[in-house]
């Protein structure tokens, strides 16, 4: 794992299983944008951000938050 990826602590959004919600700050135009933890844990995958269409790998987001 790397150094952008913070996980919150155990409790989870309200209707939210644990494990659902993954969100990615996009490193060109920082939008965010929701993914699967196990794409992030992948790593080896292109995330592509829905707002300027960038192509990146999850080590080079901007943020990803799991929880």
């Amino acid at each position: 794992m790397t150094d952008n990826i913070e996980r919150l602590p155990s409790h989870t959004p309200p209707g939210e299983k644990r494990g659902n919600t993954t969100w990615v700050s996009c490193r060109s135009c920082r939008h965010w944008f929701h993914t699967t933890a196990s794409l992030i844990e992948m790593g080896s995958v292109d995330l592509h951000c829905p707002s300027c269409h960038d192509e990146f790998k999850p080590k080079d987001a901007a943020r990803i938050v799991l929880a």
